[in-house]
């Protein structure tokens, strides 16, 4: 068993949110939160123990969410992962892209492509089949597409 002081943190150490402060102050080991960010009445909130967020974008809900919740994790010092819950290749290229302008510091955790018998990204020969150079350009304008709308809803704006 490694010694713990090589182990960064556990995610949901407890089956009850509630109860990982009491898991850290009786064995002194950081946490991270995971599934319970998915919770629709989640509200961040600091804790003693808390060092990290690991965040499935895709079943958080917006990017203003997103973004929201990555701010006031990281103003209290609380490191924030993007992660994927089972997107196939075409999911996990625009998280990975979504990481790289959200948390630019940190290495997403995207590895749920196993899953899958067959990657979207690669050529079977097909005519329809879109290059990486087509899709980095449909991801950007989605994602400029996305933010756009955002920004426009928080001022008030119609779409």
């Amino acid at each position: 068993m490694p010694p713990l002081d090589s182990i960064e943190y556990i995610e949901e150490p407890c089956h009850n949110p509630k109860n990982n402060m009491e898991f850290y102050q009786a064995i002194g080991m950081p946490y991270a939160l995971d599934e319970s960010l998915n919770d629709p009445e989640y509200q961040f909130e600091m804790q003693k123990g808390l060092t990290a967020l690991v965040i499935k974008p895709m079943l958080l809900g917006t990017v203003e969410r997103l973004a929201d919740l990555i701010d006031m994790a990281q103003s209290y010092g609380v490191r924030c992962i993007i992660s994927s819950s089972l997107e196939s290749s075409l999911g996990i290229h625009d998280l990975a892209h979504l990481a790289t302008i959200l948390t630019p510091d940190e290495i997403p955790g995207l590895d749920t492509l196993s899953a899958f018998s067959q990657d979207l990204l690669i050529s079977s020969g097909k005519k329809h089949c879109l290059t990486l150079a087509q899709l980095e350009l449909i991801t950007q304008h989605t994602l400029d597409l996305t933010l756009q709308s955002d920004s426009s809803i928080a001022k008030g704006e119609e779409r």
